[in-house]
């Protein structure tokens, strides 16, 4: 279970630097139907990671760190699939960029205690079933990850934008589940 915690809240340090210019493509990161703070069952597979880790952000302001921890797990797996079906690499960093930003709120105690909440959820047996039965539920992704394609180069350069041409979403759908969400169904 260290594993969850490292994907779930790796940090990623930098120095700033006074002449950097940020450009942005139109839509990355872009949350087009925002999550509120609610349980994994009130989503819909039509919200992207971006959509959902606004509901984790507002649920960390609330200190709501169980529904926190539903709607991380969901964010990170629908962005592990949204990494095996988007050409670019440079791209499929919108889930750390997202990541951070929403666990960026917090202060070091409070990190801690969400880390607590979301270890235990994951390491015990019983939560862990219903959270992955509500992850089946929610299903595989049905909507366009513009918010991961604009992130990338390719939304400059124009090569390997969009979608894989092989992409088996059963297949990755379960690998992800399997394999990242460990839910063994």
């Amino acid at each position: 279970m260290k594993w969850y915690l490292g994907v779930a809240f790796g940090v990623l340090s930098f120095n700033s630097v006074s002449d950097t210019v940020n450009i942005e493509a139109k839509g990355n990161l872009e949350a087009l139907t925002p999550a509120r703070c609610v349980e994994m069952a009130e989503l819909s597979n039509k919200q992207s990671p971006a959509d959902i880790f606004t509901g984790v952000a507002e649920c960390l302001s609330n200190k709501e760190f169980d529904k926190a921890s539903e709607l991380l797990l969901a964010a990170l797996a629908y962005g592990k699939y949204d990494t095996l079906r988007v050409k670019d690499k440079s791209a499929h960093q919108a889930i750390s960029v997202l990541r951070i930003n929403s666990l960026s709120q917090l202060s070091k105690l409070e990190l801690k205690e969400f880390q607590s909440t979301f270890a235990a959820l994951m390491n015990n047996p019983i939560e862990k079933k219903k959270l992955c039965n509500k992850l089946e539920k929610l299903g595989i992704p049905q909507y366009i990850p513009k918010y991961m394609i604009q992130h990338g180069i390719s939304a400059f350069t124009g090569k390997d934008k969009g979608l894989a041409d092989d992409f088996d979403a059963r297949a990755a759908w379960s690998e992800v589940k399997a394999e990242y969400a460990k839910c063994n169904l």
